[in-house]
């Protein structure tokens, strides 16, 4: 299992030496780490100092470490007690949220990369998607892969489940293909065929539309029903490489090498421009790293990774940065807020 702890001061990392004994990662090494965030009440001699603690972390910032290189994504089950991590070390860590933050599960079958992971809606469930050209299903409770879907033919960039109702998975490829899998049987239910790569990939709450983004640059909206595209959002001016419907369904967040993201609204009737926020100051790097995004539980903040180390915060009302969260050291993949708490 791996290491945790409380995110330490440059002072103490500046003591750590340099031996690594194969069973940590070392924590200079923060590109391998993901760090859970918590506004906090800091305290001097017992005495109070600032605002008081809004979440139930041990400390402000928790440093979690032990993958054995890069962190694509991250994800909160619905209950929010527990982060699912998946890095290019090929295994996907389950980590407490809460106390200290314990590794209690590692789940291992990918034969490269973990790129994307979302969890059921139930929570029983993850779902995973790699460059070795297959979307994998996992038991939670055990660890065990219960589930590989093998119809894609290249690198599956990115996946996303249905919240509730059936159990349905989508996933988008370099094939140029999206896949729909009812993850209570074998191969695909349905594949909706594009011209260009699929970089980022989402469905509806209901299940009956799903949003793809790619090296076009273009939004997608699919009438599941119909295998039809019945919307195309165009704005964005290169790849789009994360994607999120918001908690309302209303609106999709996207997150392009543009070095912006755009919320977009999708309701039927909506105004021709559709475009209807633009939210900047987070940047695409040299490693064109998928970077995602997310939307707060309430809808009134997204964030989304960035390759400057960053975590921003905008407000969804304004486009204004609330929040850039220092401590990363190096470029931030996949962002993830609490399901519950703020």
């Amino acid at each position: 299992m791996a290491e945790k702890r409380p995110l330490e001061t440059d002072d103490n990392n500046n003591n750590n030496n340099n031996n690594y004994d194969g069973s940590i990662v070392e924590i200079k090494r923060q590109k391998t780490s993901l760090s859970l965030v918590g506004r906090g009440q800091k305290t001097l001699n017992g005495q109070p100092q600032g605002p008081d603690r809004t979440s139930a972390l041990l400390a402000p910032t928790m440093l979690l470490t032990g993958h054995g290189d890069q962190v694509f994504c991250v994800r909160f089950n619905p209950e929010g007690d527990i982060v699912a991590s998946g890095s290019h070390d090929k295994k996907i860590f389950l980590w407490r949220t809460y106390g200290e933050c314990e590794n209690f599960s590692v789940l291992s079958g990918h034969k490269n990369a973990v790129l994307q992971v979302q969890w059921t809606g139930d929570g029983e469930h993850l779902v995973s998607c790699s460059p070795d050209t297959t979307v994998r299903s996992w038991d939670a409770m055990t660890g065990e892969q219960v589930g590989i879907m093998k119809d894609h033919t290249d690198i599956v960039n990115c996946c996303s489940v249905q919240r509730r109702g059936t159990p349905m998975a989508v996933s988008g490829s370099d094939d140029c293909s999206v896949k729909l899998w009812d993850m209570r049987a074998k191969g695909a239910t349905k594949t909706l065929t594009e011209r260009y790569q699929i970089t980022a990939v989402d469905i509806s709450e209901d299940g009956d539309q799903v949003f793809t983004g790619g090296i076009d640059n273009t939004v997608k909206v699919w009438d599941v029903r119909k295998d039809d595209v019945i919307m195309t959002l165009e704005g964005h001016s290169d790849t789009i490489t994360g994607m999120e419907v918001s908690p309302s369904g209303t609106h999709v967040l996207t997150n392009s090498m543009d070095n912006t993201m755009r919320s977009w609204d999708v309701r039927p009737y909506a105004p021709d421009s559709r475009c209807v926020r633009v939210f900047t100051g987070h940047q695409h790097g040299f490693e064109k790293n998928l970077l995602r995004c997310a939307w707060s539980a309430d809808g009134k903040q997204v964030s989304g990774g960035s390759s400057d180390r960053f975590v921003h915060i905008w407000s969804v009302a304004t486009g204004d940065v609330l929040y850039s969260l220092p401590g990363h050291e190096g470029s931030v993949n996949d962002v993830a807020f609490h399901p519950k708490e703020p």
